[in-house]
């Protein structure tokens, strides 16, 4: 970095400082992932394979819990957002691993604080290498020419996924009010 004296120091810290916070956020993450369970009845097991009711059930004994239980943990995750019957699991697995490491969850592993830091850290880190916002410095060493052009591309992209995206939505809609969900 062609940077001299304090700035160079600066850079260094800010540097140094982004890896912590970097590795802070990822075991948030690995932390709000494996602290969070729930029990499951046989009930709420329905329409799961066998193997993923052995992998649930696995899990249970590993955790000292009678019974399968929910995880976040990817397999798991995916074994019950596919198979599952039950609405209602499948909607709190679902809210549970999307708010991991976030102020919905455990406050322990909330990660906001972090961001907010992270952010504050990239804007000077930028602004001491002469670029007016983190997206600007990150995009001079990719293909991308410009934010502008990548903010272009991304619109265009959803653009053209719009219609698709909302003709399945409006089929998933269909097939919930022939199984009595109205929401």
């Amino acid at each position: 970095v062609a940077l001299e004296g304090d700035a160079k120091q600066r850079y260094a810290d800010i540097s140094a400082r982004l890896s912590e916070l970097s590795s802070h956020f990822s075991n948030h993450v690995l932390d709000a992932t494996q602290a969070w369970s729930m029990p499951l009845t046989e009930q709420q097991l329905q329409g799961l394979p066998e193997s993923s009711v052995a992998l649930l059930q696995q899990l249970g004994a590993q955790r000292e819990q009678r019974g399968a239980i929910a995880t976040l943990d990817f397999p798991a995750y995916l074994a019950i957002m596919t198979h599952a019957d039950d609405r209602s699991v499948r909607e709190s697995v679902y809210r549970a691993y999307v708010t991991r490491a976030s102020e919905l969850g455990d406050a322990k592993f909330d990660n906001s604080e972090l961001m907010q830091e992270i952010l504050q850290l990239r804007l000077e880190m930028a602004n001491l290498l002469g670029f007016d916002n983190f997206a600007d410095y990150s995009l001079a060493s990719k293909m991308a020419p410009s934010v502008h052009e990548v903010k272009q591309f991304l619109v265009n992209l959803a653009d053209k996924a719009r219609q698709p995206a909302n003709a399945e939505l409006e089929q998933l809609q269909h097939e919930a009010q022939q199984h009595g969900i109205e929401e």
